[in-house]
């Protein structure tokens, strides 16, 4: 996860059940590789993405100033 200034939020694979809290500038660009087995929320809303995932099961989206989720183009090595 990356935010608008480039900056790296969280870079790692998340144990089952675990929570992962970042702070960073909208856009937020986000790369998941097993979006199935993820939850997004945003400033306390749930964000739905299960309708972006790809057939592999990943997903790339970015949520915008306003919160919304926005499907992204996909991007080489997620840097």
């Amino acid at each position: 996860m990356y935010d608008a200034t480039g900056a790296r939020l969280f870079y790692d694979v998340g144990a089952a059940n675990s929570v992962q809290t970042v702070v960073g500038t909208p856009p937020l660009r986000v790369v998941l590789g097993n979006a199935s087995g993820v939850s997004v929320e945003y400033n306390g809303h749930s964000k739905l993405i299960s309708k972006l995932s790809r057939p592999d099961g990943s997903v790339q989206f970015s949520i915008n100033r306003s919160g919304q989720v926005v499907r992204a183009k996909p991007v080489a090595d997620g840097g």
